[in-house]
């Protein structure tokens, strides 16, 4: 008997310790003391919310850091590119000043023999357009008076199965990817011991196609990066011209025209009594502004007001609303380097790209470069510009 009372004291004994270090001791009523229910459903809703709010922060500031990495990386690719570009665009204007004999497409467009000076000039520019061509037409329809084509880049550009579904034999509207592409094959190209490697810019900044024959350039944001050969009528960059009001270079503000002998009154306004443009602004860029007033500078060409060339319905804006009515047409060189830009964070770039025109002489479709003509109001407002990462330097 006392042996069994005792067994069951322990067995009590070891229930009530059970219960305490588990902390579910009975109470009076019959009920365990400490124990808790879940949680409520506003303690899960505070809980999510606190969490929602850390992870927003934390993707917020992570985002803000990738952006700011983004714009670095695509400030260092245009740099680099635009220095290399720089390079081998001086290669080419050097070979170009001593080549002999001066083409005769350039010759034509300078009027013919007695114009030698004008020549030199345009084939210097004849030979920019030949090396660094801006889209796939340039390439594989080019102006009938522009210099043959490289055949590195019409091999290139054949070789291209993206454009499998395009006929590259009949000029069409130019894309930024292919002015990226001829880009990156301008680069390729070896010049006078002047050559670009792609490794400088990282792997990033080079996109390709899924069979590897077609290369582009790219920003930070995956955009092609594009690069203007002339960009007239930009008034950011025109300013940056470094020659002061009494300098030569001043007036005569294109680089590869130093003397000024596209600037020559006679020459043109011989070269410039059209109805339309001119060959020269058809395949290569404006010589020309279009104001109410006189030049600042009444040494400079111009055309007055009334009388022949120019009447208020002739000349480079025939009846195009907005235009002085009458007007003045100025000679006008303008400041021009080439110019390297990303579309920036929106990937849009907000400019106008080549256009596709018609010779009416000889039905040929061809592609007319527009000015790079920017007032940073629209989707250009967060482009980034070569010139602008330069700022302060010559930039000639």
């Amino acid at each position: 008997m006392r042996i069994q009372q005792r067994q069951s004291s322990l067995q009590v004994g070891l229930v009530c310790r059970t219960g305490l270090e588990s902390g579910t001791s009975r109470s009076a009523s019959g009920t365990y003391l400490g124990t808790r229910p879940g949680f409520t459903l506003l303690e899960l809703i505070v809980v999510i919310t606190i969490i929602a709010v850390l992870a927003a922060l934390t993707t917020g500031v992570a985002m803000r850091f990738y952006g700011i990495q983004q714009q670095r990386n695509t400030e260092v690719t245009i740099t680099k590119i635009n220095e290399h570009l720089k390079n081998h665009w001086d290669t080419v204007i050097r070979q170009a000043k001593d080549e002999m004999p001066i083409s005769p497409q350039a010759m034509a467009l300078a009027g013919g023999p007695g114009n030698d000076v004008q020549a030199r000039v345009i084939h210097i520019k004849l030979r920019i357009k030949q090396e660094f061509p801006m889209d796939f037409n340039e390439i594989m329809n080019p102006y009938p008076t522009d210099l043959p084509p490289l055949q590195m880049y019409k091999d290139a550009v054949v070789l291209m199965p993206a454009n499998a579904g395009l006929s590259i034999s009949t000029p069409r509207t130019p894309t930024p990817m292919e002015n990226a592409t001829c880009l990156y094959l301008a680069l390729l190209r070896s010049r006078g011991g002047t050559s670009f490697n792609f490794d400088n810019v990282g792997s990033n900044a080079v996109a390709t196609d899924n069979s590897g024959y077609q290369n582009w350039l790219v920003d930070g944001w995956r955009t092609p990066v594009i690069y203007f050969r002339w960009p007239t009528k930009n008034v950011e960059l025109d300013h940056l011209n470094p020659a002061t009001l009494g300098m030569k270079q001043y007036t005569y503000r294109d680089p590869e025209d130093p003397d000024g002998a596209l600037f020559n009154r006679t020459w043109w306004i011989n070269n410039h009594s059209w109805p339309v443009w001119t060959p020269f602004e058809f395949q290569l860029h404006s010589l020309v502004q279009i104001k109410a007033t006189t030049p600042p500078d009444l040494t400079w060409p111009y055309v007055p007001t009334t009388g022949s060339p120019f009447p208020w319905n002739s000349g480079p804006f025939p009846n195009q609303p907005g235009a002085p009515v009458p007007y003045y047409v100025w000679a006008y060189e303008y400041y021009m380097a080439p110019v390297v830009a990303s579309a920036g964070p929106n990937k849009n770039f907000g400019l106008s790209f080549p256009s596709l025109s018609v010779n009416t002489t000889t039905g040929t479709c061809f592609s007319v470069p527009n000015p790079m003509d920017i007032d940073g109001s629209g989707d250009d407002a967060d482009n980034i510009y070569s010139y602008r990462l330069r700022l302060g330097a010559a930039g000639n």
